[in-house]
């Protein structure tokens, strides 16, 4: 579902330095293929942002939520140099959390897609 992310998010991640976005979010680059592979929740990717394409290298999975990859690709454009805490949070540590977390809500995602579809 690549299409749905903004190719103006692609332009932008192939304008950054492949090193150090490599760096701060612990992903590879290809010389070759110009593509960074990142990892997600066991789940290998590979990014092309001169295509404007991110594929699925683990085919044992299924496909990730319509909007899994625009993540992906402001991931790697946003994601800041902090070192891992190597500690487990529970929602009541996090502001809202236990509130957030306690019941079935939902966001209207539908709705958003729905009126911003075809907004170019």
């Amino acid at each position: 579902m690549t299409y749905i992310v903004d190719q103006g998010l692609f332009k932008q991640l192939g304008l950054l330095d492949w090193s150090d976005t490599c760096h701060r979010s612990m992903s590879t680059y290809d010389l070759d293929k110009k593509s960074y592979t990142l990892t997600l929740w066991d789940r290998e990717y590979a990014i092309y942002p001169h295509e404007g394409t991110i594929k699925t290298l683990s085919f044992e999975f299924g496909e990730q939520h319509d909007y899994f990859h625009v993540f992906i690709v402001n991931y790697l454009l946003q994601v800041k140099d902090i070192p891992l805490a190597g500690e487990w949070i529970s929602e009541k540590d996090i502001a809202g959390g236990v509130t957030f977390f306690r019941g079935p809500h939902v966001i209207p995602t539908k709705q958003l897609s729905d009126t911003f579809l075809n907004d170019t």
